[in-house]
């Protein structure tokens, strides 16, 4: 084998060498960690939400009818309300008084008390309705929720990694350059960390507000 050939062969192990260590400082593209129980989570969630919709549908034409039967005992106590106004017009100007006029007085009470207390069952239905459409939109905002710490997880994980493997790096390139062995060019992305390496403290915090 030539002097050539064995340098050759010299330099490409020690470049291989470089692009083995290299390769192993490279970070891969952000994920999600235990991405299973994540989507069983919102899953959940989900199905939680589905369910209450229903819930919430009966809950709504209960109220329709509920309704229904308040506008009709509101009708019912006007009607009565003018017979009595007429019955005592009658009475006043000594005019006969029809039998529905003077029937009006007795079924008066009874109808103001089926009203008041349509309008509190009424009333409790609303209530029960309002705290369905609240858990409703608990479920849908822990869905989103979820998903958001999990982004931002996954993404605090890939800068802070990416930030160790710049330090290694500059590490490397100043032990390198104090040996004078070599000089070495550090990583763009060393630089843009740097400028930007509040991000890291800034999501953590951001987390630890979440929580």
């Amino acid at each position: 084998m030539s002097i050539r050939e064995e340098n050759e062969k010299h330099v490409d192990r020690v470049l291989n060498q470089i692009s083995v260590r290299l390769e192993s400082l490279t970070v891969s593209a952000p994920k999600l960690s235990d991405l299973s129980t994540l989507r069983e989570n919102m899953l959940r969630l989900l199905g939680e939400a589905s369910d209450l919709e229903i819930t919430a549908s009966g809950l709504r034409l209960r109220l329709d009818i509920e309704n229904e039967q308040i506008r009709s005992l509101e009708y019912q106590l006007g009607n009565l309300q003018k017979l009595v106004e007429e019955g005592k017009a009658c009475l006043r100007s000594g005019e006969p008084v029809r039998p529905e006029c003077g029937m009006a007085p007795a079924l008066l009470p009874e109808v103001q008390n089926e009203l008041v207390a349509a309008q509190q069952v009424a009333a409790a239905t609303r209530s029960e309705l309002s705290a369905c459409q609240h858990q409703i939109d608990l479920c849908n905002a822990n869905v989103s929720r979820a998903a958001e710490e999990a982004y931002l997880s996954a993404h605090l994980a890939y800068v802070s990694t990416l930030l160790r493997e710049s330090m290694d790096l500059a590490a490397m390139a100043g032990a390198k350059v104090n040996s004078g062995a070599a000089t070495v060019t550090l990583d763009r992305r060393l630089g843009l960390l740097f400028q930007n390496q509040g991000m890291v403290m800034a999501l953590k915090n951001y987390q630890g507000e979440r929580r």
